[in-house]
């Protein structure tokens, strides 16, 4: 129970400020590195996605007419 479940594998909860410096900065270590990669990843998938935001958050749901909208459409009495 004293460790957490972190991306599919199981870290070791650590004691408060236990990795961190008197100048707050992260000590060398395995979870610095960790840290290092997972913020590598992060800013690759940023500068490969940036210019397909639209086709990302382009949703079915949201694109599906209601029916009552598309009665209202299609029953109009003008055009």
């Amino acid at each position: 129970k004293d460790d957490l479940l972190a991306m599919g594998q199981v870290v070791p909860r650590l004691e408060p400020r236990q990795e961190f410096d008197e100048h707050d900065r992260m000590k060398p270590s395995s979870y610095y590195e960790r840290l290092v990669d997972v913020m590598e990843e992060l800013m690759k998938f940023t500068l490969l996605l940036r210019d397909r935001s639209d086709y990302l958050v382009d949703r079915y749901s949201e694109r599906v007419e209601s029916a009552e909208k598309l009665s209202k459409r299609v029953n109009q009495a003008t055009i």
